[in-house]
């Protein structure tokens, strides 16, 4: 499928994005719970770079939320 794994991503860094905000967290707040710097969070949300597998566990556990949502469900309008 053309354009779907930019699509993913894009859909990934609107969901990382809303849940910090959701939250009240600052980009800081949030590298220093999973152990990134406030910088690897601004190229998550603004789709830049993708998290590793282990970030990615830490992301998901952090939000209570699964992996699999919030780095692969297509997303919804």
């Amino acid at each position: 499928m053309k354009g779907g794994r930019t699509q993913r991503m894009s859909n990934t860094a609107e969901r990382i994005k809303a849940l910090r905000l959701e939250h009240k967290e600052t980009q800081a707040d949030l590298g220093n719970a999973i152990g990134v710097t406030p910088m690897a969070v601004s190229k998550y949300e603004s789709g830049l770079s993708v998290p590793s597998d282990d970030t990615k566990v830490k992301l998901a556990r952090h939000y209570n939320v699964s992996v699999e949502w919030l780095f692969f469900c297509p997303k919804v309008n």
